[in-house]
């Protein structure tokens, strides 16, 4: 939908087999390599790495009292949770205690206010406020001669909506599926699970199912219980929805039951855990119907199917009441299983052989590896370099050489420093999406003179989106504020930092990159979670940006990490003020260790799409060096948005300004990249995070706007090759951020088509990928140096010199 602001301007194409002068000019491209036969001759537009200098603030008439919203609305049974600060006449926050606060209702069975204090901290920070029936009341707060009021407006707890998130499933008959059921409120609030019906349009495929509530959604168990289709509906009053849910055959394989004989004591009775297995291993759900218990014998034992709440068989319960032996058969589908039951006195009554469930997997989505070359084609690899990862390793390195340190060996990260730096295209091309500019470099291999050595260089780049472009957000800062971010970070000056510290210093970047008519929000968690701003729209003097400020200032670290809490307050937060014509957007800045309650990933997803128009996308900010990023990698992937890390408070400062607007949109998604080369050459050296010519080995990422990679590798090939008219390709897949519909770009470029191109680029990027091969402890000084002794003397170009200066200052602190 941003086509149209990445048009070519002043741009012509002349390709010859990619040989010709290409001047292929766009708002991408940069400078040129001196000497480059294809070369742009304009600036391209930088990140918003060096914003303008924020315009001063007209002196806001700011309040002794601030509260989140002056306006709340919520719903009938809800509590919630809003900042509350005081200041003197000089801006500065006072400490209160609650004896000093004046609180008071215009209507106690319509809200009721609370001052809560910090878990920590010896002062109010906070208004309780406790909805009771629909109606409208103002709760007033008082201190040193001023006043705040709230109004709060109170409507029903009715939902007005269902949502079911997927729609449709395909099943196997015993196999058993949760789907995710959320409820709204007409108003857009998400509601606690009320009271709710599930019916099936035919109970012999898939029975009702039972409604287990969690985080405000309720989860709907779907189990197959025979072939056919069936529709399942959940009502929450007259608001529904419906899946509709297709069953296939499949057999039972084995009944699992523990091995007998079983003995046991007259007038006992124990249970037996059983289970229904596919001939995959897969444990099925067999409904209670389905099974048939049968006892022979002299003795007299009698054995109960045990079931879950939805009528499916878990556990057999077995009876005895006399001496002597009996045989026990189980049948389901036409398999069988018989157990021996000896009933004797010396026996002693236990649970037999009770087994923990086996969690369900989820299906493996990729399709079949492509490793195994096809006859006579070229060779290929698939590999990323991954944008979300911070680039901390680069600061680090960079700060402890200065010091006179010795890096640490795990900061060898090359991808890390190749996305850092900053790299000109030359003779780029817009291939639809992307833009791709691509060079390579020959020379005789310093290690063997039967050899020749190509650097391959890429630059890759998705469109760029200026703050005067994109349309207004209406944006949910969600900050984690438990006592986790009050640990020390990652500092390169020597400075004691907090991850709160890093995510203030971030967020202040946030003010600069902000204009008239965007709406914040800010919503932080620790325990419980709170609404800290609500509602507050810039206006053209900037003047209540000042605002914003104070609300991200006032968060302190303390407590637990209810992260399911908080987004479940982010979501209903961004909900009331959802605006189809902005970009609305959630962006979470957290360590992601929840430790109070669950996220329920259904939850991001279900909002990312509010009837027929874009919803609320979903980034996050992890912050520090051992965030959890497994988990924030999958809700970010459910809100269709980015993540980056927060290692640094140089990381903490790029993400505010020149990364913010990769948080805010996705140019794409599950993008791998493949590169086919010549089978003339070998493979030698690669600068890439994964790298494998089996494409399930290779993470797939995203690529945000406004974002670029540059790809280092080296190939040999035997010095006699004629290599001119040899070819190499790159591939990139990906999908639709938005439909998820799959995507390909190609360019292709011959051997002589590239030499020349990217020589200062390539340089540099060798440098850089020495450095690190230094630190790693995978080359010695005299092989990095045999390297730089190819290039031409006295040859200088500004980042080749910084980093072979890192290369001299390591060699010299390394033993």
């Amino acid at each position: 939908m941003y086509r149209d602001a990445f048009s070519a301007i002043g741009c012509a194409i002349v390709l010859s087999a990619l040989s010709s002068a290409c001047t292929l000019i766009t708002e991408r491209d940069g400078p040129g390599n001196a000497g480059d036969e294809c070369s742009s001759s304009i600036g391209y537009e930088e990140d918003e790495a060096a914003p303008e200098p924020e315009p001063a603030e007209p002196a806001a008439d700011l309040p002794g009292i601030s509260v989140a919203t002056t306006d709340l609305v919520t719903v009938a049974g809800s509590r919630t949770t809003l900042r509350l600060g005081f200041f003197d006449d000089q801006d500065r926050p006072v400490a209160v205690l609650p004896d000093e606060v004046g609180l008071t209702t215009s209507d106690d069975g319509v809200a009721i206010g609370s001052l809560v204090m910090t878990e920590e901290l010896d002062r109010v920070a906070y208004l309780g406020v406790t909805a009771g029936s629909p109606g409208t009341a103002t709760i007033s707060v008082s201190h040193g001669g001023e006043r705040r009021d709230v109004r709060v407006t109170v409507s029903d707890n009715v939902a007005s909506t269902v949502s079911l998130s997927p729609k449709s499933l395909a099943l196997k008959e015993g196999q058993r599926k949760s789907v995710a059921a959320f409820f709204y409120h007409r108003q857009g609030m998400l509601l606690d699970a009320p009271s709710v019906e599930v019916t099936s349009s035919d109970p012999r495929v898939v029975p009702a199912s039972r409604q287990s509530p969690a985080l405000g959604d309720g989860r709907i168990h779907v189990t197959a219980r025979g072939a056919g289709t069936a529709t399942v509906t959940v009502a929450a009053g007259s608001a529904r929805d419906e899946i509709v849910v297709t069953v296939s055959p499949q057999p039972i394989e084995t009944i699992a039951l523990v091995p007998g004989p079983f003995e046991v004591p007259p007038d006992c009775s124990d249970q037996v855990a059983i289970k229904f297995l596919s001939p995959d291993g897969e444990r099925l759900w067999i409904a209670k119907e389905d099974v048939a218990v049968t006892s022979t014998g002299p003795a007299s034992v009698s054995a109960e199917l045990i079931t879950d709440g939805d009528g499916f068989v878990e556990a057999l319960e077995i009876t005895s009441d006399q001496a002597g032996t009996a045989t026990l058969s189980v049948t389901a589908r036409g398999k069988q299983i018989e157990r021996q039951v000896v009933v004797t006195p010396d026996a002693v009554c236990s649970l037999w052989g009770e087994e923990e469930e086996e969690e369900e997997e989820e299906e493996n989505e990729l399709g079949d590896a492509q490793g195994e070359l096809a006859s006579g084609s070229d060779p290929f690899f698939y590999f990323t370099y991954d944008d979300s990862a911070s680039t901390a390793a680069v600061e680090l390195v960079k700060h402890r050489l200065r010091e006179g340190e010795i890096p640490s060996p795990g900061l060898s990260r090359p991808w890390e420093f190749l996305s850092y730096e900053r790299f000109a295209p030359s003779c780029a091309h817009d291939l639809g999406l992307f833009n791709v500019s691509m060079g390579l470099l020959q020379r005789a291999s310093p290690s063997d003179a039967r050899q020749s050595e190509l650097l391959l260089g890429a630059h890759v780049a998705a469109p760029f989106l200026s703050k005067q472009q994109r349309s207004n957000m209406a944006l949910t800062l969600l900050i984690d504020n438990s006592g986790s971010m009050s640990e020390s970070a990652v500092s390169v000056d020597g400075t004691r930092v907090s991850r709160m510290d890093m995510v203030k210093h971030g967020l202040q970047g946030l003010l600069r990159a902000l204009k008239p008519g965007d709406l914040v929000n800010l919503v932080s968690f620790n325990s419980t979670a709170q609404i800290e701003l609500e509602g507050a729209v810039v206006e053209p003097t900037r003047a209540n940006v000042a605002e914003v400020r104070r609300a991200i200032d006032s968060v302190v670290p303390t407590g637990a990490t209810a992260l399911a809490e908080g987004v479940l307050l982010a979501y209903q937060v961004a909900r009331r003020h959802h605006d189809p014509s902005k970009m609305n957007r959630i962006v979470i800045l957290t360590d992601a260790y929840a430790n109070v309650g669950e996220v329920d990933p259904g939850l991001i997803a279900d909002n990312v799409v509010i009837g027929d128009d874009e919803g609320i996308y979903f980034s996050g900010l992890g912050v520090g060096e051992d965030f959890n990023e497994e988990f924030l990698n999958v809700l970010t992937d459910e809100g269709k948005g980015a993540y980056f890390s927060l290692v640094t408070m140089a990381d903490a400062a790029r993400a505010f300004d020149q990364r913010f607007m990769a948080l805010l949109a996705v140019a794409a998604r599950d993008v791998r990249f493949k590169l086919s080369y010549p089978r003339a050459l070998a493979r030698a050296a690669t600068a890439s995070e994964e790298s494998s010519t089996d494409p399930e080995d290779v993470q797939p990422t995203n690529f945000s706007f406004n974002t670029r990679q540059y790809f280092y590798e080296t190939f040999r090939a035997p010095a006699a090759a004629s290599l001119s008219g040899e070819r190499f390709t790159l591939t990139i897949s990906y999908k639709d951020p938005v439909t998820r519909e799959p995507r390909s770009e190609e360019i292709e470029a011959t051997v002589s088509d590239l030499l020349g191109r990217h020589e200062e680029n390539l340089r540099a990027a060798e440098a850089i990928f020495l450095l690190n091969q230094r630190i790693g402890g995978r080359m010695t000084a005299s092989e990095v140096g045999a390297i730089l002794d190819t290039y031409p003397p006295g040859y200088s170009a500004p980042l080749f010199d910084e980093y072979k200066g890192l290369i001299e200052r390591y060699d010299l602190l390394a033993p």
